[in-house]
């Protein structure tokens, strides 16, 4: 019998943030010189850090708090080129070419975390798996149908998939995407960090930016009163916290959505899950810490600020929801917020005109991966 609302926890303890060793760094405690500084601790900020340092530039990683507390701690770690179906709409509001940069930006992104994960022996229980897309409502059918043809125009790696669906309950219509992935993210991008130490790159955690001042060599101002020198910024904070002029607060919204991690009675189902009805869901499978089989459930969101009833409600849903699957008991719960673009493609390069030296990276509600849309935006 699953645990019952009276057992989930006050506060959201993920997953992925239940581990030994993560690496701690010192506050920032005097000004400091980079080529590049970089807000925010997360898979972008990561990421960017790793890949700049490889190439001898000097960088700078700032975190106002922990590395690796903020979404991508809290994601439900899925590496595809699956959001549910958009292909159609890419097509529709971008034209073909683009929908298929797209496509082909998130499989790079991939392909790039095999290759990194392989290259620095990063033990992250990476799998390869195939995401499904899928609705339990007639009405989505023409959707789907549309889609499929999307998938084709692009030459996705995939296509019609009802007859492999695992579920244990009647689905109208499902699409796959072949070759996909799932990990452990912390476990990974904490395997980056030798490789930035090792280049060079210095990492500050409980150092907060306060603002940015410049244009063609740009400084960090932090609330500590220190300044960062460089001559790039990089702002990959959740939200841009240098938002007095770009207005990204009138260009994104945030959306809440939660997640369960549970043991089950049964193995749970091969392969990734993603409902695209409302509320949604996601479904993967994953292991814990001593070796046994887990289930992350995900779903029940909902635009921030707007919930009407206590947010363990929606984590009693989720509950439910993994019962029709076959849940023992809550293992992990998590809560995070995504903030979604207006036309659903990630805002990535310079800020805003006039200052091309500082850059910024805004997620998308769908993005529950480490996914690139360099190719795309650069078009």
């Amino acid at each position: 019998m699953a645990d019952s609302l009276h057992h989930v926890p006050r506060y959201p303890k993920s997953l992925w943030r239940d581990i030994q060793g993560l690496p701690e760094f010192p506050v920032l405690t005097e000004d400091f010189e980079a080529d590049v500084t970089i807000v925010g601790a997360g898979t972008t900020g990561l990421t960017a850090a790793y890949l700049l340092s490889k190439q001898g530039v000097k960088v700078a990683l700032i975190e106002a708090g922990r590395i690796l507390d903020g979404t991508t701690g809290y994601t439900t770690a899925k590496i595809s080129s699956q959001h549910g179906a958009i292909y159609d709409d890419l097509i529709t509001n971008f034209g073909l070419e683009k929908a298929r940069l797209y496509y082909e930006a998130n499989e790079e992104a991939l392909a790039f975390i095999r290759k990194t994960a392989e290259d620095l022996d990063i033990d992250c229980d990476l799998t390869t798996e195939d995401a499904y897309a899928y609705t339990t409502e007639n009405k989505n059918v023409s959707t789907f149908e549309k889609e499929l043809k999307a998938y084709q125009d692009i030459g996705i790696n995939g296509g019609e998939a009802l007859n492999e669906i695992e579920l244990p309950y009647s689905v109208e219509a499902a699409l796959v995407i072949r070759n996909q992935a799932q990990f452990h993210p912390v476990k990974f991008f904490a395997g980056l960090i030798p490789s930035i130490e090792e280049n060079g790159g210095r990492i500050f955690e409980q150092t907060r930016a306060a603002k940015v001042k410049g244009s063609k060599n740009p400084s960090i101002e932090t609330t500590d009163g220190h300044t960062i020198n460089s001559r790039h910024v990089i702002v990959s904070s959740h939200f841009p916290f240098n938002d007095e002029e770009g207005l990204y607060f009138s260009r994104l919204h945030a959306e809440r959505s939660y997640t369960l991690a549970v043991t089950t009675e049964k193995k749970p189902p091969k392969g990734m899950y993603l409902s695209v009805d409302s509320p949604g869901k996601s479904l993967r499978y994953a292991k814990s810490a001593d070796g046994s089989d887990l289930m992350i459930l995900g779903g029940e969101g909902h635009t921030a600020g707007k919930n009407k009833e206590n947010t363990f409600n929606n984590y009693e849903r989720l509950r439910e929801y993994g019962e029709s699957i076959s849940v023992l008991r809550l293992f992990h719960t998590a809560g995070r917020q995504d903030l979604i673009t207006l036309d659903k493609v990630p805002y990535i390069g310079p800020a805003v005109t006039g200052k091309p030296n500082v850059f910024c990276r805004n997620r998308l509600c769908q993005m529950d991966e480490q996914r690139r849309c360099r190719r795309f935006t650069a078009e």
